[in-house]
């Protein structure tokens, strides 16, 4: 189920955006960008056009999620995203550790944002930006969950947690959220649910 906040931008006056702006986030949304691909159907040609970098179809989906000459735009998506989540939760009274390297085994972890707030404990939080296939919301979600929901995170947590609040952190104060959203947009409803019960959407 996807969430019906992600469609307020479109009648909200207030939101953010040139009308330049508007006009190409409806065409990411309708997935009508004038892409090779689009455009070559448009034009009646046959086979699609293949990306010159690795020869793959270049339509919305292979520029927006793995072209290698999209890759520093898709950094900086992701960066943006985690930016707007840090800013609405710090406006709340959290304190975070963005990207901490968490011990694990002979590697390590690196989720997005590890969260603390005393009385609301810690929330681990790791998001990513996918393709528009069916279920994978909620595949990545789950995904996310059990990378990070582990002994290893929870001692991060539970360190920085009695550091900053001298008290310790109870076991079902600590929660793992995963945060996917679609490449045009999307995101569960359920997702939404979670990120609002932090605060952390306000500004997304």
């Amino acid at each position: 189920c996807l969430s019906p906040n992600m469609n307020s931008w479109v009648t909200n006056p207030y939101f953010p955006m040139t009308g330049r702006e508007f006009v190409k986030m409806i065409n990411v949304r309708l997935k009508t960008l004038n892409t090779p691909v689009r455009k070559s159907r448009q034009e009646g040609q046959g086979d699609p056009p293949f990306c010159k970098v690795d020869g793959r179809p270049a339509d919305i989906n292979h520029i927006t999620q793995s072209c290698g000459v999209t890759h520093g735009m898709r950094v900086k998506r992701h960066d943006a995203l985690m930016k707007s989540v840090k800013l609405s939760m710090k406006r709340q009274g959290w304190t975070f550790y963005s990207e901490p390297r968490i011990g694990s085994g002979n590697s390590f972890l690196k989720p997005d944002l590890v969260a603390l707030k005393r009385g609301r404990g810690a929330v681990v939080i790791d998001a990513c930006v996918v393709n528009d296939k069916p279920g994978e919301l909620s595949v990545l979600a789950s995904s996310k969950r059990n990378k990070y929901y582990n002994e290893d995170v929870r001692g991060y947590a539970r360190e920085r947690y009695c550091e900053l609040y001298l008290e310790p952190l109870g076991d079902s104060d600590f929660k793992v959220y995963g945060l996917p959203i679609m490449n045009r947009g999307a995101i569960q409803g359920e997702v939404m649910k979670q990120m609002r019960s932090l605060e952390s959407m306000e500004d997304i």
